[in-house]
Parts: C-alpha cells; structure tokens; sequence
C-alpha cells in the first residue's frame, strides 16, 4: 500500500489535470452512447418502417420537420455535431495527458 501512496503522490501537482482528464473520458463517453441514438431513429423510423416508440425519438419527430428529407438532414448533421464533439475532446484530452 504505501509504494501506491508513494506513486500517487508524485502526481499531486497534476491532481486537477487528472479530474479534468477524467470528466473528459465520461464526457466521451456520453458523446459516443448519444451518437447511436440519431442513427438508430434514421434507420428504424425515418428510412425505415417502424414508428417513434422512445421517448428520444418522440422528441425528435415533435421538433423536426414533417419530410423525410429534411429529418434525415437534420439527423446527419446531428450524427456529424457528436462526432465531431468525440473527435475535439479526443484530441484535447490527448494534449492534456502529455502535458501530465
């Protein structure tokens, strides 16, 4: 036990550095699970034939357009915005793991 205090104490400088490096893999993480949502209403229910059953895809029939085109538009760049939000704290928390 105490040669892992000893290890954890070289890193007290960078404590916050480590939180922020931590919030940004759950932030990811959140981006990656949510990604699949735009997807699955594309496929099931805008190209497809089944109906908005979740309460996610309810919303999104609630504010989208009424044609087809325009819902899958809008859930492309949907599908486009998470990914590029995965993509920049990617790269972001790679920055901040080298400089820890």
């Amino acid at each position: 036990m105490n040669l892992y205090l000893r290890a954890l104490a070289y890193f007290k400088p960078e404590i916050g550095k480590i939180a922020l490096s931590l919030l940004m893999i759950a932030v990811m993480t959140l981006a990656g699970l949510l990604y699949l949502y735009p997807l699955a209403i594309l496929v099931d229910s805008v190209f497809g034939t089944f109906g908005p059953t979740s309460l996610i895809s309810r919303t999104f029939f609630r504010f989208a357009p009424d044609d087809k085109v325009g819902q899958g538009i809008l859930l492309a760049g949907i599908i486009l915005g998470l990914k590029l939000l995965q993509e920049c704290l990617t790269m972001v928390q790679t920055l901040l793991n080298i400089r820890i």
